[in-house]
């Protein structure tokens, strides 16, 4: 009974992630919102959700679940210790991970501990032994007949001519085969009246897109600025953010024709931008959902963008594109 439960709660999860991959295009951040990862996972999921159904090999269904698990539980962990705002284990449903840790992972993991199979380690041993037996089975294919010749003794029941080991391997075979190309080629549109995929290497020699839907628009059209945006709970942009604050720090007190901006994108942290600090901040519409990959900074001149750094790092040679402040530039 807790296989089939964990079964079925890998497939809502899979089925969940799917829909989010079909309806929604990821930003491929990082390694966890990769579009490709994202496919995987959900394969992963729909095998291990036929797998905890099929009652086949119980001793290797137990130790994977248990496996997949703590994995689960240790990445929730760390997503609740970095501060985001959803575990992400179930698509576009957002579950606050310390949530998702206490009544989900601890919990499916106290169960599979209820439930473990005696004698762990010979039991182990001999589900590889029959995992290998079977990967060798598979090459036994008789020269007249289309078929897998039985293997004799006690090992019958866990061979391919297992009516329901084969019954298992087909519906899986066949999940795969209709649901990787579906995710693979199914995505959608960039741009819809809920989110927008941001591509500022793409906005190079035209006005800032988003300009509007900043809240300091009006003094980022006058001047020349370095504009770094920032999710709050991106582990690489709270280790940028001190060295932005410190550039700011420097260029004020060099008397420099260059500004910085700090544009936090929803959804926002719990502490506000910081009013009259050394480096203007702001944060970008909550009108929309905003995927796009930071850090990222932008050089823009009178709204104009000049450069744009995927990674945010920049120095002092990487500054010298601005050149010296113009007319009517933003001095205040």
């Amino acid at each position: 009974m807790v296989l089939k439960t964990l079964g079925t709660l890998f497939f809502v999860a899979a089925a969940l992630k799917g829909y989010h991959l079909m309806s929604q295009p990821t930003a491929n951040q990082d390694l966890w919102s990769h579009r490709l990862f994202s496919v995987l996972q959900v394969e992963l999921e729909l095998v291990m959700a036929i797998w905890l159904w099929s009652n086949v090999f119980r001793r290797g269904a137990w130790s994977a679940a248990f496996v997949c698990f703590s994995l689960f539980a240790a990445l929730t962990l760390y997503r609740a210790l970095s501060g985001a705002s959803s575990c992400g284990c179930f698509g576009p449903l957002r579950i606050d991970p310390w949530l998702a840790l206490t009544l989900i992972d601890l919990p499916a993991l106290a169960a599979l501990v209820a439930i473990r199979p005696r004698h762990l380690r010979r039991d182990l041993r001999a589900t590889t032994r029959d995992l290998c037996r079977t990967v060798v089975r598979l090459g036994r294919v008789s020269r007249h007949r289309c078929f897998v010749r039985a293997p004799e003794g006690r090992d019958t029941d866990r061979s391919l001519a297992n009516p329901a080991l084969r019954r298992t391997l087909l519906v899986t075979l066949l999940a795969l085969t209709v649901t990787t190309p579906i995710l693979a080629w199914v995505k959608a549109p960039q741009v819809t009246a809920s989110y927008e995929v941001l591509e500022p290497s793409q906005w190079i020699g035209s006005t800032l897109p988003i300009l509007e839907q900043i809240d300091i628009a009006d003094r980022l059209r006058r001047g020349r600025w370095l504009v770094l945006l920032y999710h709050h709970d991106c582990l690489d942009c709270q280790a940028i953010l001190p060295k932005y604050r410190r550039l700011a720090v420097d260029l004020q007190e060099n008397g420099a024709y260059l500004r910085v901006a700090l544009i936090e994108i929803s959804p926002y942290g719990d502490e506000q931008p910081l009013a009259g600090a050394l480096c203007a901040t702001a944060r970008l519409s909550d009108a929309k959902r905003w995927l796009v990959r930071t850090p990222v900074a932008l050089g823009l001149v009178e709204g104009r963008v000049v450069r744009a750094f995927g990674d945010a790092k920049v120095d002092a040679r990487d500054l010298l594109f601005m050149g010296p402040e113009t007319k009517g530039g933003d001095r205040d």
